[in-house]
């Protein structure tokens, strides 16, 4: 017990000396600190004392500004990162409704498809009649009050022949008359002796569009007519001439017993024309006895 009593004693005792070593420092630390701040206030010199709060000032300021930077930055960067997912988020809703709606249209589309065979079958619709086809340049054209004329740049070497008929692909422009080696010759809708049977695609009127001193008019019309401005012009197939249902022109003006015509077609800027080769002559009269179909361009 004595030596647990003694172990307890010194225990205190060092205990004791360590308290009275901290509390010497701590004593020695403020009169060092009061020392310092008596030489700071009466003996050191003015510009010394600002010169230090300047500089701790500034350093203070400094890191301040650092510190404040860098959140700021992460903080953009955060929220930036944010705005980007949100932006993905929406954009990956658009695009699932979008896959959505094309694939509705898509099954709506295959219906149709589906019931046209259908009803091709219970009809016996014939079949469009496919015209191969020469792509040509157009290199010149010639208005004159005489002729209304181009040239294409496809010949005889190229498969083309007399009263094929020439459009820029949509609208029809003329019919070759005149053929070489390697050009030919298209008389324009607009020329004086150009002679075409159209109907009208609203009103169904018949009528022969007749070019000449750079109008275009629809004649042969019936007295009691109602075609209307703005209607579109295509071929009605009479004739043999011409296959029906290509484009020509639409009603520019409708004057007490003249219809005006304008072209549809601004040769100014064609640079390529599309000539329709001419099946069989029975391939031809098959197709055209047919109600106003389209075997080369459908008017919608």
């Amino acid at each position: 017990m004595a030596i647990l009593a003694n172990r307890t004693r010194s225990t205190n005792n060092l205990f004791d000396f360590v308290q009275f070593s901290i509390m010497m420092v701590k004593r020695l630390n403020i009169i060092i600190f009061i020392v310092l701040s008596i030489h700071l206030l009466y003996f050191a010199e003015t510009k010394s004392l600002s010169n230090i709060a300047l500089e701790a000032t500034g350093r203070c300021i400094s890191v301040s500004l650092m510190l404040y930077e860098q959140v700021i930055n992460q903080i953009n960067i955060i929220t930036s990162k944010i705005k980007y997912l949100n932006d993905i988020e929406s954009e990956n809703i658009e695009l699932k409704l979008e896959i959505a709606r094309l694939k509705t249209q898509q099954s709506d589309m295959q219906s149709i498809r589906i019931e046209n065979v259908i009803l091709r079958k219970l009809l016996s619709v014939v079949k469009d009649i496919e015209y191969p086809y020469t792509t040509a340049r157009l290199l010149t054209v010639s208005l004159t009050p005489f002729s209304h004329t181009a040239v294409v740049g496809a010949g005889r070497n190229h498969g083309i022949e007399l009263d094929q008929i020439v459009t820029n692909g949509e609208w029809l422009i003329g019919r070759v008359v005149d053929v070489s080696d390697s050009y030919a010759k298209v008389i324009l809708i607009s020329d004086a002796d150009s002679r075409i049977p159209v109907v009208s695609t609203i009103s169904r009127e018949r009528g022969i569009l007749a070019g000449g001193n750079g109008l275009i008019n629809m004649v042969y019309l019936q007295n009691n007519h109602i075609i209307q401005k703005d209607e579109k012009l295509v071929t009605s197939g009479d004739g043999a001439v011409y296959p029906p249902g290509i484009g020509v022109a639409k009603i520019a003006a409708i004057k007490q017993e003249k219809v005006i015509v304008e072209s549809a077609v601004n040769l100014q800027k064609t640079d390529f024309v599309t000539i329709y080769s001419r099946g069989s002559k029975d391939e031809f009269l098959l197709k055209s006895s047919a109600d106003d179909a389209n075997p080369i361009l459908r008017e919608q």
